[in-house]
């Protein structure tokens, strides 16, 4: 007689997140726009496929503490970015830049126009590596797996920088 095994949460998001640790270059430095801008495709998808239901009260509290700060780095954003920002006002470099040239540059927040847009790419990648572990890590098992793959990138990466040498 077959004894059923129901399936374990977060498989499909706990690869992803596995994947991630052990083959990103996030962690160690990397830059580079278009690598960033992957790592949060798929780090995204990874948030889509978790499930929060086996998460106990505190932490619960601390994911909605991670919106929190996620909804007020939004609102900066907002306001670095905004044609019309609801709070802040437009930088006087610009102003002085208009009169510079002699002619109406439309003034920003910021001094590099869409700059903060621009720079989201790696936060965006370490929030949703944080949500996704939190949530995964949930379970005893996959907290250990977990540590498992994170202490085998960190020996894989020293061995292969040595390698290229």
């Amino acid at each position: 007689m077959k004894i059923f095994h129901p399936a374990r949460p977060n498989r499909i998001s706990s690869f992803i997140l596995f994947a991630a640790v052990a083959l990103a270059p996030l962690p160690f430095g990397s830059a580079d726009p278009p690598t960033i801008a992957f790592w949060c495709i798929v780090l995204g998808l990874g948030a889509i496929t978790v499930s929060p239901r086996d998460l106990h009260k505190v932490q619960l509290v601390f994911l909605a503490g991670v919106g929190f700060l996620a909804a007020a780095y939004a609102f900066v954003l907002h306001e670095q970015l905004s044609a019309h920002p609801w709070i802040a006002a437009p930088h006087p470099l610009w102003r002085e830049a208009s009169e510079a040239l002699g002619m109406q540059l439309e003034p920003s927040v910021s001094l590099a126009r869409n700059q903060p847009y621009f720079a989201l790419g790696a936060p965006l990648a370490a929030v949703l590596s944080l949500i996704i572990a939190l949530i995964v890590c949930a379970d005893r098992d996959r907290a250990r797996q977990f540590l498992k793959w994170l202490a085998w990138s960190g020996w894989r990466m020293p061995s292969l920088e040595s390698a290229r040498s």
